[in-house]
């Protein structure tokens, strides 16, 4: 799998910010998580190599489920990703992994490709058992011999300030590498902890980071200059030299 950018929109928009996605679709991809309403606006607005994305599916299967999005109506619009478990649907709508299980089911089913997201709280990184929860947010989901996106988001870092130190991050990454080789996985691994332009030069190092999961700074031309930094990384790595200071 390519090393992958989303642009999580959630519950906003900004149509004017796709004129200005530019990027080399050789290297990555690029993803829009729009509201289910503006699928059809944001895909004819973007470049033809920009993926579509869900923020979310049904658990549910085609029936008598009013209100619901089923995974199969997505596919059916063009979506080729859907969003399963962000910390917004685990929080707001107190989706457990019983319901988030179902959802990926039905997403495969469906043919879409799945980004699960997984994080901590504060709490638990201060009590250092934020590797278990980790482990067991994965395990109750990602099952043997799949392809799927990880994208871990450590909840006490968004909107806060607090920043991950790339040591941290290497841990995780490390550790879900680790878990996805024993049941057969074939594993992309994000970031998605308040992402914004420091954040690629923080972590342009680490190894085995497969790309971002952008919340609020994909709504703003900044989000431009994360796609632009996160292209760089790629080039320098492309030519063998991950050592190269990035002209951020």
């Amino acid at each position: 799998m390519k090393p992958f950018v989303v642009a999580n929109w959630k519950a906003n928009k900004n149509m004017d910010i796709l004129k200005d996605i530019n990027y080399n679709s050789d290297l990555f991809e690029v993803a829009i998580a729009c509201p289910n309403l503006l699928i059809d606006d944001v895909r004819s607005k973007t470049k033809p190599y920009i993926k579509l994305c869900s923020q979310d599916c049904s658990k549910f299967n085609v029936g008598a489920y009013t209100g619901e999005t089923p995974a199969k109506f997505l596919k059916e619009k063009g979506v080729e990703y859907v969003i399963i478990g962000h910390s917004e649907r685990r929080n707001y709508f107190h989706e457990d992994s019983e319901i988030l299980t179902m959802k990926a089911q039905n997403a495969f089913n469906a043919g879409l490709k799945v980004i699960y997201c997984i994080g901590e709280y504060r709490v638990d990184r201060e009590h250092n058992r934020h590797l278990n929860v980790l482990y067991n947010q994965f395990f109750s989901v990602v099952a043997k011999d799949i392809s799927i996106t990880i994208a871990y988001e450590p909840i006490w870092a968004i909107g806060t300030g607090a920043v991950l130190e790339p040591k941290d991050m290497e841990e995780v990454i490390k550790n879900i590498r680790k878990w996805a080789k024993s049941i057969n996985v074939n594993v992309r691994v994000l970031f998605g902890g308040s992402v914004d332009k420091h954040t690629i030069r923080r972590f342009r190092r680490i190894k085995g980071l497969d790309g971002y999961l952008v919340g609020g700074n994909s709504l703003n031309p900044e989000f431009t200059e994360i796609i632009r930094r996160f292209e760089s990384v790629l080039k320098n790595i492309s030519v063998g030299d991950s050592t190269t200071t990035v002209n951020f």
